[in-house]
């Protein structure tokens, strides 16, 4: 839930004739800010820091082996077949996001997931995952090869 102060209903000052200039953007401000965005998903304080340690550029692997690893956990919501099927049904009459065609197909493959008509939902879901991590290690081979044939 958002939350507004009542000073943020106050008029802005006016604008400082000779503000002084902002300080320089530094790797350290923008990963801050990226954090705060994790914090503003609703990320604990322990998943900020797991994904800080993937973030964070490395001179060497701390050990061998190493890898950049991350569990997941995943919540695909839950509908009992009746009340997805309900939905569903009232879908067609009433679409519940007229407005957004991406989000009313997105809504419907859940509800389908949700009365076993469907493992859309689900597949979406794995094959992106399983894309990312094909991908990931795809680019890390080509890296290395791009640093070798680059220091020969």
């Amino acid at each position: 839930m958002t939350q507004i102060s009542p000073t943020s209903f106050l008029p802005s000052p006016p604008p400082d004739p000779s503000p002084a200039p902002a300080p320089p953007a530094t790797a350290e401000s923008g990963l801050q800010r990226d954090l705060s965005r994790l914090r503003a998903l609703g990320y604990n304080d322990a998943e900020v820091e797991a994904v800080r340690r993937i973030w964070e550029p490395l001179d060497a692997a701390p050990s061998a082996g190493f890898s950049r690893t991350a569990e997941l956990t995943a919540s695909f919501g839950f509908l009992a077949k009746r009340e997805a099927k309900a939905a569903l049904d009232a879908n067609v009459e009433q679409p519940m996001y007229p407005n957004d065609k991406a989000m009313q197909q997105r809504f419907e493959a859940f509800l389908s997931a949700q009365a076993g008509e469907s493992r859309d939902w689900y597949t979406v879901f794995f094959a992106r995952l399983h894309e990312f991590n094909t991908t990931s290690a795809m680019f890390v081979e080509t890296a290395k090869r791009a640093a070798t044939d680059s220091s020969s």
